[in-house]
């Protein structure tokens, strides 16, 4: 049984850990192709508004692609919460790493602790 959910905790984090990837991957291609509309029509000399419901759509999936990342990276945390009902060890969460205990979604980590 621990093999079962050891190997359902890792497949679950390797698909979240693609889906990050993916969505900085389209996050990077959005901004490219922004980018890239913005210098295509300046080299043709083309007038302010030439493509500009295109680029406005465009720009449009920026907030679009940080909510999804919003909603990735908070469900680490709810996945999180899955594993330690489970009891699994948290090298069982994967190589990219733990979500820390301190710090959630909201960004508010605990204060340091000076250790001799």
């Amino acid at each position: 049984m621990l093999n079962t959910k050891m190997t359902a905790v890792r497949d679950v984090t390797e698909q979240l850990v693609k889906l990050e990837a993916l969505i900085d991957a389209a996050m990077i291609a959005q901004a490219g192709l922004q980018s890239t509309l913005i210098e295509a029509r300046r080299k043709a000399n083309l007038p302010l508004d030439a493509g500009l419901d295109g680029f406005e759509r465009v720009a449009g999936m920026a907030p679009l692609l940080a909510t999804a990342r919003s909603h990735v990276n908070r469900a680490h945390y709810d996945f999180r919460a899955v594993r330690d009902g489970m009891r699994m060890p948290i090298h069982a969460y994967g190589d990219y790493g733990d979500t820390p205990d301190s710090g959630g979604p909201n960004g508010v980590a605990a204060p340091l602790k000076i250790v001799a």
